[in-house]
């Protein structure tokens, strides 16, 4: 509880997380552990997420807060290609490397129009050089994540399950049992 206005009144959760998060309240945090560990674990998941962190940034700094339906025509997207490269059983590691293709096909996409923008407008060498430049390593950045995501699933190879009358036999990459 907390005085305000000579009035005392109870936090909500969302009041000691703010408290907590934003201005570094250490009471705060110990009353979150305390007396609301569940709703803390949940607000630690979401607040923790990098991964959607990294892609919110992104996406505010290329399409901005003005384009909504951009924006969620993009994040609709991003979740498509994440489900189509994970296929119905994917490691950890092939998600980790997702993430990375996800990320990194973002940057590559927003470079193409950024230099696409510049080739057509009024740019002068330099600048269009530049643009070329960030483009290239987008790509590069985005088909080495491919590539990688590609060589992780070689390696892993198929998992191929053998039904000989009764018995089952699991046989995985390298022979693995």
């Amino acid at each position: 509880m907390t005085k305000r206005r000579g009035k005392a009144r109870a936090d909500t959760i969302s009041d000691l997380v703010v408290r907590a998060e934003c201005e570094g309240d250490t009471a705060a945090l110990e009353t979150l552990k305390k007396e609301h560990p569940e709703a803390l674990g949940n607000y630690m998941v979401v607040l923790g997420d990098l991964r959607k962190a990294t892609e919110d940034v992104l996406l505010d700094a290329f399409i901005g807060e003005d384009l909504p339906i951009t924006r969620q025509g993009v994040e609709l997207r991003l979740d498509e290609l994440r489900d189509e490269l994970a296929g119905p059983e994917s490691s950890p590691l092939e998600r980790l490397l997702i993430e990375r293709i996800v990320i990194s096909w973002v940057q590559a996409n927003h470079a193409d129009l950024v230099a696409a923008t510049a080739m057509k407008g009024e740019a002068g060498l330099k600048e269009r050089q530049h643009h070329l430049k960030v483009q290239d390593r987008a790509t590069r950045r985005f088909l080495n994540a491919c590539r990688t995501l590609a060589q992780v699933r070689k390696l892993l190879g198929p998992n191929i399950q053998v039904n000989i009358a009764e018995k089952q036999v699991n046989v995985g990459p390298g022979g693995r049992r």
